[in-house]
């Protein structure tokens, strides 16, 4: 299906999509420097080495999910922040200054590779986004000043169900939002976000109820909140407004 191509394409992305490895050569065969991606960036800087020592691998959460395996997370026996300032003395080179920055560069990595795994993907937007996603309209200050007022029709659309809205008022809708008339917004509400949330925490986080692998769980939770908030569901709302919008205009084209 596209979305599952669209899925792929994101994992490519992510894992193979550096502007280079190291340096490249330019015309006059002379080596530069070249910038290398976020995530690139962060490997060097053995981030990913040290998410790994607490994290599933995202395939893993994927198995557990679909309930052909049952992974759990090793649980260092160090705090986060402790276990954090070992990685501080390499990655300083890399703009990771301290624990903090560290620990906030492993969040963003598990986050991005979490959003980029297809069959955590599937299973979040056919379980969820699917059928619970909720359509919000913003008039932005063009669209307040606009002439034509007919995109005001859509003030009044505040978390309404996406299969609630008609073919006609998608086209609409997209239309409106092209023209920066509105801006249109597609999330889950509160109550289904973190049922989804305590689903995924069930198979990502540690079993362990001593303190530090508490801590560990906190860390692992910050992960899938950025997840979804920060890159899952931005990508989602794409996906889902141009799918209602290319089934609309093909419907009206059959009309």
């Amino acid at each position: 299906s596209d979305e599952d191509l669209a899925d792929l394409q994101v994992l490519f992305e992510l894992k193979y999509a550096e502007a280079s490895k190291g340096q490249e050569q330019n015309s006059k065969g002379h080596r530069r420097p070249v910038k290398y991606n976020k995530f690139a960036m962060c490997e060097k800087a053995k981030l990913l080495e040290l998410l790994q020592r607490f994290t599933l691998q995202p395939v893993q959460l994927a198995e557990n999910l679909m309930g052909y395996e049952n992974h759990t997370p090793s649980d260092p026996a160090e705090e986060p922040g402790t276990l954090a300032c070992d990685y501080v003395p390499h990655a300083t080179q890399f703009g990771f200054g301290d624990a903090t920055g560290v620990l906030a560069g492993v969040r963003w990595m598990g986050a991005k590779e979490l959003a980029a795994e297809p069959a955590v993907r599937t299973r979040i937007r056919n379980r969820y986004f699917a059928t619970r996603a909720r359509v919000t309209c913003t008039v932005t200050r063009k669209g307040q000043d606009a002439a034509d007022t007919s995109h005001l029709d859509f003030k009044n659309t505040q978390g309404v169900l996406h299969h609630e809205l008609t073919e006609d008022e998608v086209l609409r809708m997209e239309k409106a939002q092209q023209e920066g008339l509105l801006k249109v917004q597609v999330r889950m509400n509160h109550d289904d976000h973190e049922e989804l949330l305590r689903e995924l925490g069930r198979h990502y986080y540690s079993p362990n109820m001593d303190p530090v692998a508490q801590e560990w769980n906190q860390v692992r939770e910050h992960i899938l909140r950025e997840a979804l908030e920060q890159q899952l569901y931005p990508q989602l709302e794409v996906e889902l407004l141009s799918t209602r919008a290319r089934f609309a205009r093909r419907s009206v084209a059959k009309a």
